[in-house]
């Protein structure tokens, strides 16, 4: 099966961390949306930095995918759609640049179990550039559960249960000015079951899986084809 590796554009570095003191943010930058899997999942990122549909609802994660497949590296993923709300400064005339692109440095992650004790600690992801152009927008990838508090969840949670995980998302990052920006936090509100996979089925019987959007064992789309 040809699976999509779970992090192909951004090489993340995950840091433990509480989120930090608030920044001062114009409220220029701000996500949008999660983008819903692509209904052709072979060509899997959205195209023109928008996405092809959003995600409604709540997402679905099941953590003992990894434990049935062996794949130690599993998580929650989604392209998300950010905006940014500064209009294009160059000018011509006056010999000025561009400064209202700006750039992705960070993102926070916390989360919360609605109406259950249980808890996670919060992340930071870092090592990270992403462009958002003025008066523009761009999708990231975005890690939403690392692998680390999936096998965390797998072990908190009992065996077959399913509960609502809120994931928070902050973007951090300056503008080409130097100027820095925080946007508010964007709620993704997710199902995780702790239960094996259910896998995906194909029309045909005898299809396989050939690739998964935008990753395996949770919310997602996929491609079947006859074995070749």
């Amino acid at each position: 099966m040809n699976v999509r590796p779970p992090l192909p554009a951004l090489a993340l570095l995950l840091v433990g961390s509480s989120l930090a003191g608030c920044v001062a943010n114009d409220a220029s930058v701000q996500i949008a949306y999660v983008c819903a899997p692509a209904k052709d999942a072979s060509s899997c990122a959205p195209t023109g930095g928008v996405c092809e549909t959003f995600l409604t609802g709540q997402a679905d994660y099941w953590v003992q995918y990894a434990t049935t497949l062996g794949i130690v590296d599993n998580g929650l993923f989604f392209f998300m759609e950010v905006h940014n709300q500064r209009p294009n400064n160059a000018s011509s005339d006056q010999g000025l640049n561009n400064t209202a692109d700006a750039r992705i440095t960070e993102y926070d992650l916390s989360y919360g179990f609605p109406g259950n004790p249980y808890s996670l600690p919060d992340y930071t992801v870092t090592a990270i550039t992403v462009t958002v152009p003025a008066a523009g927008s761009t999708t990231p990838f975005v890690t939403l559960i690392p692998a680390e508090l999936s096998l965390q969840i797998q072990s908190m949670l009992p065996a077959g249960s399913t509960v609502l995980l809120d994931i928070y998302v902050r973007f951090k990052g300056t503008y080409v000015d130097g100027s820095s920006f925080e946007t508010g936090k964007f709620k993704v509100a997710t199902y995780v079951h702790n239960s094996v996979f259910p896998g995906y089925g194909c029309t045909n019987s005898t299809d396989i899986v050939t690739n998964v959007c935008p990753n395996p064992g949770q919310t997602s789309s996929w491609t079947c084809a006859s074995p070749t």
